[in-house]
């Protein structure tokens, strides 16, 4: 399985581990190996969600990414855990990182995100429109980055997260996790919230608000490229 390893620019993760060309790296093999712990190592199996997901794993400051080969052993999100990882060739970071673009690509993640589950809160609250409309407004910024956009997304992140709020009040949580979901993204349209720190709060609160294994975060992450680029 082709894998993505991002590191520092010393060619190093936690620990100052070490990662050459054609350097196996290995763990040893345990029961029930965990994600995001050091039972494993880590990767993922999509360079777009790499870079975008980073900030939520601990490791947005790394910009080196290696194509690796790995014995996966547990996943999750399009993250991956291994026994084993051996690094094949030094690779590009994708064109939108760290462009003047990126922001648009996260918030357009986060919208994604929020869509993915939006229909959790819908089913609770039928006639409570303000988490849909926060997305709706995330998108109107994607498509036109203007103040007046970003004025409306301050407006629909606001409403959402009250949205939010009620619900976890009437013990809601998933629908509460899901109007979360779309108020990061107005947020991060309306500048109340930095891009990263959106998609980060984002992709976790549709993590909790239904089983992430449903969700498609690969795809999600592609789609929000396609979204800025084609667009």
């Amino acid at each position: 399985m082709k894998l993505y390893k991002l590191m520092k620019p010393d060619h190093t993760t936690r620990n100052e581990q070490k990662w050459e060309i054609g350097m196996r790296v290995e763990k040893a093999p345990c029961d029930n190996p965990r994600l995001c712990s050091e039972d494993v190592l880590h990767a993922y199996t999509n360079l777009n969600l790499a870079f975008m997901l980073a900030p939520l794993h601990g490791t947005g400051d790394y910009p080196v990414v290696a194509e690796c080969e790995g014995d996966v052993v547990v996943s999750d999100w399009g993250k991956v855990g291994c026994i084993a990882i051996t690094p094949v060739r030094w690779i590009d970071r994708p064109a939108w990182v760290w462009s003047g673009r990126d922001t648009q690509v996260r918030v357009a993640f986060a919208a994604l995100c929020a869509e993915a589950v939006i229909d959790i809160y819908n089913a609770e609250y039928p006639s409570e429109d303000a988490p849909r409309r926060a997305i709706m407004e995330a998108k109107a910024w994607l498509a036109n980055p203007s103040i007046e956009t970003a004025a409306r997304a301050v407006s629909a992140a606001d409403a959402a997260s009250y949205a939010a709020n009620s619900a976890t009040y009437a013990a809601s949580y998933a629908a509460s996790y899901a109007a979360d979901a779309a108020s990061y993204a107005a947020r991060a349209a309306s500048g109340r919230a930095t891009s990263t720190r959106a998609v980060s709060l984002a992709a976790r609160a549709v993590a909790r608000a239904t089983d992430a294994r449903t969700i498609d975060f690969t795809a999600l992450a592609d789609e929000a490229v396609r979204m800025v680029y084609d667009a």
